[in-house]
């Protein structure tokens, strides 16, 4: 098959694929909402302002960005770390480690991938 037997159509809420035999695939994501993400919304490997200092616990994002909530992805020491597990998202700029996470040391960055509001 090469590239001309395939049609890809990306709709705001669905994609249409259809291939050389004029089956016509959808795929429809019922919870999507129209609008758009720009490149410079999303921001990878950026640290929170907070240091991780042994004690703390609540960290804010930097920049006083906020994020859209269930964008959040927080690693530590470049481990993911699971929401609602391991973390909470606090407010639309902060989160909060989880009570079953012991304080990261000062040797233990913090690094955040989110979406911007």
């Amino acid at each position: 098959m090469s590239n001309q037997d395939i049609n890809v159509t990306v709709g705001s809420t669905n994609i249409q694929v259809i291939v050389k035999d004029d089956q016509a695939i959808n795929i429809t994501f019922p919870g999507a909402s129209s609008g758009q993400v720009l490149l410079t919304d999303l921001i990878e490997g950026v640290s929170p302002v907070e240091t991780p200092n042994g004690s703390l616990k609540v960290f804010t994002l930097p920049y006083a960005h906020s994020y859209i909530s269930g964008r959040l992805k927080v690693y530590r020491s470049r481990e993911k770390l699971i929401p609602g597990v391991d973390f909470t998202e606090t407010s639309p700029t902060t989160f909060t480690l989880a009570d079953a996470q012991d304080a990261p040391a000062a040797d233990e960055p913090i690094t955040l991938d989110y979406i911007k509001q």
